[in-house]
């Protein structure tokens, strides 16, 4: 058995290197891949090098070393596009820049998780009681399946998702389904005064803006100012 260890660097080279292992699979060959943030074994540069290994039988360990990075973050829409391999933790920080926040970040996560693996995980978290569980702030997975097919489930915006709950499904799947390449989260605004953290926006002058912004729509919703929270 052949123990070997690829990183793709977008989610093309690993629907390539899937699509392949499947063939393999499909053609009667032991082959069986597990997607993990580490592994043992020789690493190879892509799919090609699958065939001549194929008759002795392959066991892969796909990782998320080379995917990782924020694609988009918009203060306007409050979301953040990251890779698949990207820790939670740079999420977190991304969005405490823009004076937003992603409460699923906190002190019991390892800074080293990334967000695919929090996906397959699933973790249920204590702020899950006051901020909802993670499947409501996620927007949009991109995937790559084990045939090798890129897919992508939800969108940009809560209200144009529709159809069937296949997000919902991939949670807490253990990578059982397809490699989670591509994620957008929704965020919330930063806390002002929550207490100092990992992912916890510190009160500073900078939050102003957003707290005028908050004072206003305040005014509108409430503009005798009787609510209190």
């Amino acid at each position: 058995m052949n123990r070997i260890i690829f990183s793709p660097e977008d989610d093309d080279s690993a629907a390539r290197f899937l699509a392949e292992c499947s063939r393999l699979a499909m053609d009667g060959h032991d082959v069986s891949v597990k997607l993990a943030g580490d592994g043992t074994g020789d690493t190879v540069p892509d799919e090609t090098v699958l065939e001549k290994m194929a008759p002795e039988g392959i066991s892969a360990a796909v990782t998320f070393d080379n995917l990782f990075g924020i694609v988009e973050i918009s203060p306007s829409d409050m979301l953040i596009r990251a890779k698949g391999g990207t820790p939670v933790s740079d999420i977190a920080v991304a969005a405490e820049e823009s004076m937003l926040w992603f409460p699923h970040y906190d002190g019991s996560i390892d800074k080293e998780m990334n967000i695919a693996s929090m996906l397959m995980e699933a973790p249920v978290l204590p702020v899950s009681e006051e901020y909802g569980g993670l499947r409501e702030y996620i927007l949009s997975v991109e995937l790559v399946t084990g045939a090798g097919e890129k897919v992508h489930f939800g969108s940009r915006s809560i209200k144009d998702v529709a159809g069937y709950e296949v997000i919902g499904c991939l949670l807490g799947g253990g990578g059982r389904y397809g490699m989670i390449t591509g994620v957008t989260l929704r965020l919330i605004p930063g806390q002002a005064g929550r207490e100092t953290g990992p992912g916890n926006p510190v009160k500073t002058e900078e939050n102003e803006p957003l707290e005028r912004i908050t004072a206003i729509i305040q005014k509108v919703f409430d503009s005798a100012g009787i609510l209190r929270w």
